[in-house]
């Protein structure tokens, strides 16, 4: 019989216990090596002593209980890409397709069950090569984590995610929020670049609308290029699951200043459907798309003086404003996160910053009501 360890051996870097050994005989002996997503070496023992007995019992075609279905990372692929395309736009999902193939290239078409920390680590090499930057590569391991939890959840896969060992490379937040000065130049920019387009140049004679709605409602880009007067529903801006990042309801109050924005685009003309933000004529019905919006953007840069300029950065500075002066205005939290499609608290406190007043108000908020008044007295 071929050679085989005594027991499951220890990835030092990780420490990750994993199988190591030979199944079959003469020329059709192979080696076969994968985690056994462990760092428990009792456990390791035992998964290491069932693994072992399945793989012989797969060798000489015998059944046995439990044994996972074999899956080749190319079947996973094409069923993962199947399904995201339901549920993703057409970029997303391409871009997983590209990706996962990409990955593919690396590491051959291997069972789903025989994912390793070795081949997390080849493939984290390979990437760093290639010059990626960390938020691409934690990218890349998100696609596959993502592909693995589905696989999970359709049976096709037994035990845990195997890309929970990756560790994600921390990133740099380029984001930042914009002063009020700032604003005011970003403003007065979009207006000079709406007055002065020429009428063949669609989303340059909405500069200064589309940028006021992200300034006024924190909406993403592409959910303001993209709105409907079916949208508007009565005092409230409604867009539905498929028209949202976060697939979820997402529901935005009109205040004076949004509904001025909206008439002024509007122009006198009460539109049943359509885009808010229409393009030329024969066109109405097609979407802008972030290609579309990067003349904008680079006009925007030069004409504001603020060369980091990001439609992004008007979202993050809106989600600042409200956090750090809402909050301190009987604003709720979770008004916030609703206005701002968040599906997580942590996810909106990110912008709440530290404030000397108000740290004080929140001490002395603790203060016993009667010792409140003694300390009254005694200043008089």
């Amino acid at each position: 019989m071929p050679r085989r360890r005594e027991g499951p051996t220890l990835n030092k870097q990780t420490g990750y216990y994993f199988m190591d050994i030979y199944v079959g005989f003469g020329e059709e002996k192979e080696r076969i090596r994968y985690s056994l997503r462990t760092r428990d070496p009792a456990k390791a023992q035992y998964l290491y002593e069932r693994e072992y007995r399945k793989l012989w019992a797969d060798y000489f075609g015998e059944e046995t209980h439990g044994k996972p279905k074999r899956i080749l990372f190319s079947e996973l692929v094409e069923k993962f890409v199947s399904h995201s395309q339901h549920i993703r736009k057409i970029g997303e999902w391409k871009t997983y397709e590209r990706r996962l193939k990409i990955i593919e290239s690396r590491w051959g078409d291997i069972d789903i069950h025989r994912v390793s920390s070795d081949h997390i680590a080849m493939l984290d090499n390979f990437l760093k090569n290639e010059g990626k930057s960390n938020k691409t590569i934690n990218d890349y391991f998100g696609i596959l984590r993502a592909m693995f939890y589905y696989a999970i959840r359709q049976k096709l896969f037994k035990g845990e995610n195997p890309i929970l060992e990756y560790k994600h490379y921390p990133t740099i937040e380029k984001r930042r929020e914009y002063s009020d000065e700032e604003l005011g130049q970003i403003l007065q920019a979009s207006q000079t670049i709406e007055k002065t387009s020429l009428k063949t140049s669609p989303i340059l004679k909405h500069a200064n609308a589309i940028i006021s709605l992200l300034m006024l409602t924190g909406m993403r880009l592409g959910e303001a290029l993209n709105l409907r007067w079916e949208n508007i529903k009565g005092d409230k801006i409604i867009l539905q699951r498929t028209e949202t990042k976060e697939k979820k309801l997402k529901t935005i109050p009109i205040t004076a200043a949004i509904a001025h924005t909206i008439n002024g685009i509007a122009d006198g003309r009460k539109k049943k459907d359509g885009f808010i933000l229409d393009r030329l004529p024969g066109r109405m019905h097609q979407r802008y798309t972030a290609s579309s919006a990067a003349t904008l953007l680079s006009k925007m840069r030069q004409q504001s003086g603020v060369p980091d300029f990001t439609f992004h950065g008007l979202r993050h500075t809106a989600a600042n404003k409200m956090v750090n002066e809402g909050l301190g205005r009987g604003v709720g939290v979770r008004d916030i996160m609703d206005v701002l499609g968040h599906s997580k608290v942590e996810t909106t406190l990110r912008y709440l910053h530290a404030n000397a007043d108000r740290m004080k108000l929140a001490l002395e908020i603790l203060e016993p009501k009667d010792r409140n008044k003694t300390i009254d007295k005694k200043n008089e």
